[in-house]
């Protein structure tokens, strides 16, 4: 493989290198695939998030926002929290963002309520998922950071059955968002995460918001876990904010029998006033935990059973990873086509082979320069 088409961390930086197996579904903007995928070199599995390109050049906001979680995704170092391997621009037409990281044979865990779960996990399985979810907020509040976007779709589940959380297009961090006094202001704009953001960030009230947004978010997350729907599904938008401002509550569908401790989880992430929510330190004591006990078990006896996909590669048809004769990329495509990509941190990689690639590596930072390609 040409040294050149290679991130810093042994990844490749070209879609040739890759083959998509399926598309297992799309984003919230149905502007990204979700693709199960494996590198044609190794044949290991991974999962790729392919964005359209023009998509980011249309909108400043959504650069901005897919460029945090890139960063971000990268910088934040925790067993629950979902790790790319790579970024990189394609030289398809249209190009597209790659992001590569680890196979998650379910995908999200939206996708597993609906496949598998339509009408909810039990307790168990939900207060496992939530446990795990609250270790990797408990890291990100430490940092002063706000994830903004705790839902189901947030939620993956590794093969190696670790629950990590992921998007961080909505992400805030306090120290360097904020006013100085600490607290954040502004609100996203994505009207399909409404129904998980807390009253407080809605309202866009004069005192903002801090941490415990993630707690109203992780409330709401327990009550689409336990019900295997959306939450306020069936209300009308402005009556859905009435009642989040106003503190009315949703609560557990009547088919389902939770214990004590879960209804007062409920009732304490889902507190309008912030200040009367625990925190993520604290929740993690809660007495609902006390049944969690092997994770990683408790997790793979409500997983189904998948087959890892046989892979089958002629052995003439590659040469050291990458197809003998590669397409033709289109005449327009220009190397400097995408130069926002390359702000925040994101170190940029140039092919020098038959045709010039342009890539965007999930390196952060001047500890982590690629030492194969030029920087530009």
């Amino acid at each position: 493989m040409d040294p050149d088409m290679v991130s810093s961390t042994g990844w490749p930086t070209s879609s040739f290198a890759y083959q998509i197996n399926v598309v297992s579904g799309w984003d919230a903007y149905n502007a990204a695939r979700i693709c199960r995928a494996h590198v044609l070199a190794t044949n290991e599995l991974v999962t790729i998030r392919c964005l359209n390109a023009e998509v980011l050049t249309s909108s400043e906001q959504r650069l901005q926002d897919e460029v945090r979680a890139a960063v971000l995704s990268r910088q934040l170092a925790h067993p629950n929290i979902y790790q790319p391997f790579v970024h990189f621009v394609t030289a398809d037409d249209p190009a597209e963002l790659w992001t590569v990281g680890p196979y998650t044979p379910q995908g999200s865990l939206r996708d597993l309520l609906d496949t598998t779960f339509p009408n909810g996990c039990d307790e168990v399985l939900t207060a496992t998922v939530l446990h795990e979810v609250l270790q990797a907020l408990v890291h990100l509040h430490k940092l002063g950071i706000v994830h903004n976007r705790i839902n189901a779709e947030s939620v993956v589940i590794t093969e190696a059955l670790r629950v990590c959380i992921t998007n961080f297009q909505y992400s805030r961090d306090i120290h360097f968002d904020g006013d100085g006094s600490g607290k954040l202001f502004d609100c996203p704009t994505d009207h399909s995460i409404l129904p998980w953001l807390a009253p407080e960030v809605i309202s866009q009230a004069a005192h903002g918001y801090m941490t415990k947004a993630d707690i109203y978010g992780l409330g709401v997350l327990a009550l689409e876990m336990l019900n295997g729907d959306q939450p306020y599904a069936g209300l009308e938008l402005p009556q859905m904010l009435l009642y989040k401002i106003q503190g009315i509550k949703v609560g557990v569908a009547p088919t389902k029998n939770v214990s004590r401790h879960m209804k007062v989880f409920l009732s304490q992430c889902l507190n309008v006033d912030p200040d009367l929510r625990p925190s993520a330190s604290d929740l993690l004591r809660h007495p609902l935990f006390r049944q969690v006990r092997r994770v990683r078990a408790t997790v793979d006896r409500y997983m189904p059973r998948t087959t890892r996909p046989v892979i089958s590669i002629p052995e003439d048809a590659f040469h050291f990873g990458l197809p003998l004769e590669e397409p033709d990329l289109p005449d327009t495509f220009e190397r400097h086509a995408f130069p926002q990509l390359f702000q925040g941190g994101l170190t940029v990689y140039q092919g020098e082979s038959t045709h010039e690639h342009t890539c965007v590596c999930g390196s952060v930072g001047s500890g982590d320069q690629g030492t194969s390609g030029r920087e530009e």
